[in-house]
């Protein structure tokens, strides 16, 4: 089963949740130049259960909570550079804050087994895009800078609660897994062009990021 949930919002705006979108700025400044800055994020989460060894009536519910939060942040400054150069700076940085909490619940009610599963998945994203660009007459130097940092940080907690009856008549071993992937591109493609007497400047940063989660529980019963 899947729950997935998608973020992605310009600096100043939102959209409906659950909606991937891409949070374009197109900014038009002097000689034709173009900028333009690409920040999408992606969440999924997948969970399956395996139940072995208990012979009567059972049910399994998988509860799942994703929240993501995301926080985009575009910042393009345009100067003048006194000692006649060209200057392009380019930052881009993401940090990415997961934790997850598994709770579950092992219980017979009325001759039935009930396996409760809570997943609650907290995810936390910070992009951000600085662009410096400075350009006044051309001497024959110029300077490009380009600088991706990503930060990724993940934690899980779980907790396991058996019945107490239900532990005195079997031996239960539970296995919980987890895996965590986390896919970022940081892309940056900067096209600098002389015409008629002037320069002209294409930017285009890009920054997607794609966090997938699967959780394994596997539950197995032996009589003691």
């Amino acid at each position: 089963m899947s729950n997935p949930a998608a973020v992605g919002f310009p600096p100043e705006g939102a959209t409906p949740s659950g909606t991937p979108v891409q949070a374009g700025i197109p900014i038009a400044i002097p000689d034709s130049d173009d900028i333009h800055i690409v920040q999408t994020a992606f969440v999924d989460q997948d969970a399956d259960v395996l139940l072995n060894g208990w012979m009567g009536e059972s049910k399994i519910r998988v509860f799942m909570d994703n929240d993501a939060d995301m926080v985009q942040d575009a910042d393009v400054r345009l100067d003048i550079d006194d000692n006649n150069r060209m200057f392009l700076r380019l930052d881009q940085s993401m940090m990415i804050d997961q934790n997850t909490e598994i709770d579950l619940d092992i219980y017979e009610a009325e001759g039935i087994l009930y396996v409760d599963l809570y997943l609650k998945n907290e995810v936390d994203i910070v992009q951000d895009t600085e662009l410096d660009l400075m350009l006044d007459g051309w001497n024959g130097k110029s300077q490009f800078f380009v600088a991706n940092d990503l930060d990724v940080r993940q934690n899980v907690d779980v907790d396991v609660d058996i019945d107490d009856e239900l532990e005195e008549k079997f031996a239960i071993k539970v296995a919980i897994g987890v895996k965590q992937a986390i896919d970022v591109d940081q892309d940056a493609d900067i096209d600098v062009s002389y015409a008629d007497g002037g320069f002209g400047v294409d930017v285009d940063a890009i920054q997607t990021a794609t966090i997938d989660q699967d959780t394994t529980l596997r539950i197995d019963f032996s009589v003691v």
